[in-house]
Order: structure tokens, then C-alpha cells, then sequence
């Protein structure tokens, strides 16, 4: 995403159209580029909310914390199968949420590029 409002200036106007009146573009392009982010973005109005954290880097951070606890404890991080990492998922407080944007693969897979 292009962030248009998430800095503001003075003015409360979005820096993202400060930028793009700096650089020559026009109302349509500025359109343009909202359009083809509005198709690429996957957000969920119960978890893309400033009422609610990143629970997707909350569950990145807390499966980090867990594996280098059980470096330092063991010497080394434990081979496991699927259901191993499954239920080592499962045990983090955030991977259900963290993990909806994933539930459809085809959806996933459908409007994510790489």
C-alpha cells in the first residue's frame, strides 16, 4: 500500500498527495494507483483497524521468542514434522488471527503477488 494518509502534514493532508502533486500526477493517476492497490490489498475490517495490533508480526515475533528460548536451552531447534509445526503454531497466542488472510489458498494465492 502506498500509505496515502498514513503521515500527515501540517495541513492534515495526507503526504501521499503532497508527493504526487510534487511529481506531476494528476487526479487520475492518484485514482489509478488507489484502484490497482484496492485490488492487491487484503484486509479485514475486524483486524486492519487501529483499534487492533499487527497480529501477524505479534505471531511472527512470539514463534521467534519461542525458538531461540528453545536454542539457548537445547543447543539447537528441534526437527518436527507438520503436525510438529502445526501444533507449535497452534500453541501461539496469535496465529489464528494472524493466519486468516491464508484460510482460502485459492483466494490467497489468487490476489497476492511476489
Amino acid at each position: 500500500a502506498l500509505g496515502h494518509y498514513d503521515y500527515m502534514v501540517d495541513d492534515d493532508g495526507g503526504k501521499f498527495l503532497e508527493f504526487c502533486e510534487e511529481n506531476g500526477l494528476d487526479d487520475e493517476d492518484i485514482e489509478e494507483e488507489e484502484d490497482k492497490n484496492g485490488e492487491s490489498l487484503q484486509l479485514n475490517k475486524e483486524l486492519d483497524n487501529l483499534n487492533e495490533p499487527d497480529h501477524g508480526i505479534l505471531f511472527g515475533l512470539d514463534s521467534l521468542i519461542k525458538l531461540l528460548q528453545e536454542l539457548h536451552k537445547n543447543g539447537d531447534i528441534k526437527t518436527r514434522n507438520d503436525s510438529e509445526w502445526d501444533e507449535f503454531r497452534d500453541n501461539i497466542e496469535y496465529s489464528k488471527k494472524a493466519l486468516i488472510p491464508f484460510l482460502n489458498r485459492d483466494d490467497f494465492n489468487e490476489n497476492t503477488t511476489i
